[in-house]
């Protein structure tokens, strides 16, 4: 017969277990339980938030937990990377230890910007191991720590590397964080140097504030060309964090310029010199939508919108449609690469059917110089953009109706921001797919911009020009719905028809029907 104290130390010894059994499992009740971080703001120390808290986090560890390539495009002040330290902690300090559900051995690497960045994350690590009770500690030794690593006794290891000069010379890593990957010399012959050694359950993980587009960074999110498959890419913004409210934006922004505010904050990968046109239009919160990972759905029976720009070998078009709350939904934008306006279109009839189905009701938003400008195609001579799109009998949209949108600059931007700002019900009349839309974005968040002050042209015809770029060309597309919408809410009204019947649907230059 057992006596009283044998029972109650067994069960202590069980409750141990328990509790050793979850830390050792499961990130989201370890790290509740004995993190205590420093603050950056206050200096203060205070335990990890709970997954319930900070949702964001728990969504973020899940895909790094189920993705192997993970590219994360994030705000300021977000502890996006310093969780992913900790996932790295939380490995390392129970690799080798027998308990049930961790691993062998687990060797992670951190590669920064410089050897601080690399000093400053190993020892924040091990000021956390160093707050642990006496037990956890107990569980598996710390036996180097040199500043740029951390050694476990059973076998976890963390080292740090620094991307100002040559990165690792070997690898074999379990997982590897490019930490600010956009400001790493190194990123990309390291990227591809590691990838092919991570085997079936290696992880590399890419984070990063923007800095531009001639980075290695940029090429990972944005994938300009098409050529990195594979990645799983994650856009957290700065108001994910439920303690991030505008109040604590203004506090966090005040004094900063404002380029650097949309790099910092607000994600955008444009350099602009000059003044951005909708900088203060703009909200990153209310015009993008927030299910990043899921395109927005037709609506049956609802018009769709193509907006176009007729670029010189760089035309543009955007998909839009309004939605249940008769926002105007940007599914899709894109701009050609030294395309004829005949090839451009019929990539764009193709890809449109991956939105919307063939027998959707479409109005196509034309610049005004489409009816102007001429297009050589061998196979029809030398016609007009807008015949080459619209022509009755042979065009790439042929039975399509199209409306002219304005010309002035003035009105053509007053109608986009009027669309931008938030309505009496509280949404933005105008909201884009982020997945979608990523060029199209970037060009509110600031790309598209004023030529520098000295540069600025006066057109007598069209008042302040933006300056020529990579976003101008899809901007201009969105204008051309925008200012298109007035004409299209007309005509979309069964009291239009039986009065006009096909009026609106005859060419002004030539006198041809051009839809039905």
């Amino acid at each position: 017969m057992t006596t009283l104290a044998e029972r109650q130390g067994k069960i202590v010894n069980d409750v141990v277990a328990q509790e050793t059994s979850l830390a050792a499992t499961d990130f989201w009740w370890w790290a509740p339980h004995y993190v205590r971080t420093e603050d950056e703001e206050n200096q203060t120390i205070r335990l990890y938030p709970t997954a319930s808290a900070f949702p964001y986090l728990y969504k973020f560890t899940d895909t790094i937990d189920k993705k192997q390539l993970v590219c994360v495009l994030k705000s300021r002040r977000l502890m996006i990377t310093w969780t992913v330290i900790l996932k790295f902690l939380h490995a390392a300090q129970f690799a080798g230890t027998g308990i049930p559900g961790t691993t062998d051995a687990f060797r992670a690497a951190i590669l920064s910007v410089d050897e601080e960045a690399v000093k400053d994350n190993i020892r924040h690590l091990r000021g956390v191991y160093d707050r642990f009770p006496d037990w956890l500690k107990d569980l598996n030794p710390i036996v180097t720590d040199n500043k740029m690593e951390l050694e476990f006794k059973y076998g976890g290891a963390i080292k740090g590397f620094s991307l100002k000069q040559q990165g690792p010379r070997t690898y074999g890593f379990s997982a590897m964080l490019f930490d600010e990957m956009a400001f790493q010399a190194f990123a990309r012959t390291t990227w591809t140097g590691a990838k092919p050694t991570l085997g079936k359950y290696g992880k590399m993980i890419a984070v990063s504030t923007p800095n531009g587009k001639g980075n290695f960074f940029y090429r990972l999110f944005a994938n300009p060309d098409g050529d990195l498959i594979g990645v799983t890419r994650v856009r957290i913004p700065w108001w994910a964090n439920p303690e991030h409210d505008q109040e604590w934006f203004d506090r966090a922004t005040a004094g900063m310029e404002q380029q650097d505010i949309a790099r910092e904050y607000e994600l955008s990968f444009a350099m602009a010199a000059g003044r951005p046109v909708f900088r203060k239009d703009f909200n990153d919160q209310a015009n993008v939508l927030r299910n990043e990972f899921d395109p927005p759905e037709y609506i049956p029976g609802r018009i769709v919108l193509l907006g176009w720009d007729m670029g010189y070998h760089y035309p543009a078009c955007s998909f839009w449609q309004p939605n249940g709350q008769d926002q105007m939904v940007g599914f899709h934008s894109e701009t050609g690469s030294d395309e004829e306006i005949y090839d451009f279109g019929m990539r764009m009839r193709e890809t449109r059917g991956t939105y919307f189905p063939q027998e959707a009701r479409y109005v196509h938003c034309v610049p005004h110089d489409a009816w102007k400008r001429y297009t050589s195609q061998s196979r029809a001579g030398h016609i007009s953009d807008f015949d080459t799109l619209f022509n009755p009998q042979n065009g790439v949209f042929r039975g399509e109706q199209a409306i002219r949108g304005a010309i002035e600059n003035a009105a053509r931007l007053g109608a986009v921001r009027a669309n931008l700002k938030l309505r009496a019900d509280g949404r933005a009349g105008l909201v884009m797919s982020q997945k979608g839309c990523p060029n199209l974005i970037e060009g509110f968040a600031g790309g598209y911009a004023y030529p520098p002050e000295e540069k600025i042209i006066q057109s007598p015809e069209k008042g302040e020009e933006p300056e020529k770029n990579e976003y101008s060309h899809e901007m201009d597309s969105c204008q051309m719905v925008m200012t298109g919408l007035k004409t299209v809410r007309l005509i979309d009204t069964p009291s239009f028809h039986k009065k006009r019947g096909r009026k609106k649907m005859i060419s002004e230059r030539t006198g041809r029907r051009i839809g039905t």
